[in-house]
């Protein structure tokens, strides 16, 4: 057995990673002649897979935010709860200080696009220890360099740089206002946070101190309550997250009120035996608002009857109130006795309840068991 690499034909022990040969020759007593070979590889064990016989270990997990360089925790790597004494000796993984075999990275927690974690910044909020083994072959395919190590894989372990959270006690947070009124517009009030400690208050700072995130294609023009959330700058020492709230109120129907208009047209009809509703337009500083949208309409009755009729208009979504609009169904009755002519008044045609002010008759055509012939006086 030999490694390919080495120019070598003294038999070698099959340990470390890389490419080995096997040569088979016969004896010379079997009365075979020649010879077989074979290659086989073997490789770096993967410090991050599953039941690894590594871990990590740091000496501190919690750290107080301050401006100057961020802290680092003193890695160990040690042996896990996975493989016995005997088998994690075998494998002699190299802690020496000056020339272990694997590589320690500090990292921010949050991952960039690709996957790879952010750079280390001086700021508060969770941080990521990366211990890599030398050889890149499970995490770098291309490069070469430390390929004779080993180790490859990755091991990981979080701590925390402890910062001001937005939650804690002392931090208070506000909008002015702390409502609007419905317009049309986009309505955004301003945030104020506020931290208290030992009796001060300091105002902190947007941007500096924290951010302001909206809700992507959020509404902030309907009414109804709307929230943003608030995150804490770790590079100033905030951390965590904290949800506001605010609302946009509807627009409340004010009768004594000019930008209000309600009417009906008509605001009468003639009892014909069929439903009989007038239009109604609701106008608000001069636009009309839609139906069933803007409001809705409720009817005292089947609207077909004569009688004193009720239409109620209920605002809704933007718009709040209701109104009751009248109107009228004026009856008719008449007793028509067919022969031979018209046997009936134009006075008894009409009942006694029908207001003749309002009256618009036009007679388009009587009908008895006769014609009546054209220019028949019916005034009596």
């Amino acid at each position: 057995i030999w490694p390919t690499q080495k120019d070598t034909d003294e038999p070698q022990e099959c340990k470390n990673v890389g490419d080995y040969g096997i040569r088979i020759v016969p004896k010379a007593s079997t009365g075979y002649t020649g010879a077989a070979a074979a290659m086989f590889t073997i490789m770096p064990y993967d410090i991050g897979r599953e039941n690894t016989a590594f871990k990590l270990k740091l000496d501190q997990t919690e750290f107080d935010f301050s401006k100057e360089e961020p802290p680092k925790p003193t890695v160990e790597v040690v042996k896990s709860e996975n493989v016995s004494q005997e088998d994690y000796d075998k494998l002699n993984l190299s802690t020496d200080k000056d020339n272990p075999d694997y590589i320690v990275e500090y990292y921010n927690a949050e991952k960039n696009e690709d996957g790879s974690y952010k750079e280390l910044t001086n700021s508060a909020g969770k941080k990521i220890v990366v211990v890599k083994g030398k050889n890149p072959y499970s995490y770098d395919k291309e490069s070469t360099q430390g390929s004779e190590c080993n180790f490859t894989g990755m091991l990981t372990a979080t701590y925390n740089i402890n910062g001001t959270d937005l939650n804690s006690v002392g931090i208070n947070a506000s909008v002015i206002p702390e409502s609007f009124t419905y317009n049309g517009n986009e309505q955004k009030p301003d945030v104020i946070i506020t931290k208290t400690k030992d009796g001060t208050v300091t105002s902190l700072k947007e941007e500096a101190d924290y951010t302001v995130v909206w809700e992507e294609n959020g509404d902030y023009t309907n009414a109804g309550t709307k929230k943003m959330t608030v995150k804490g700058n770790g590079e100033n020492g905030f951390t965590g997250e904290k949800e506001i709230t605010y609302k946009i109120d509807p627009v409340d129907y004010d009768s004594e009120s000019s930008d209000w208009e309600m009417k009906i047209t008509p605001d009468s009809f003639y009892y014909n035996g069929t439903k009989l509703v007038p239009k109604v337009t609701v106008k608000y500083k001069g636009k009309t608002l839609e139906e069933n949208k803007d409001y809705t309409l409720e009817y005292s009755d089947d609207s077909i009857d004569a009688g004193d009729k009720i239409i109620t208009v209920k605002l809704q979504g933007n718009y709040n109130g209701k109104k009751e609009l009248s109107y009228k169904i004026y009856n008719i009755s008449y007793d028509i006795t067919y022969g031979n002519g018209l046997n009936a008044s134009l006075f008894e045609l009409i009942s006694k309840d029908y207001d003749v002010s309002k009256a618009d008759l036009k007679i388009e055509k009587i009908v008895s068991s006769e014609e009546v012939p054209a220019g028949t006086d019916l005034t009596n």
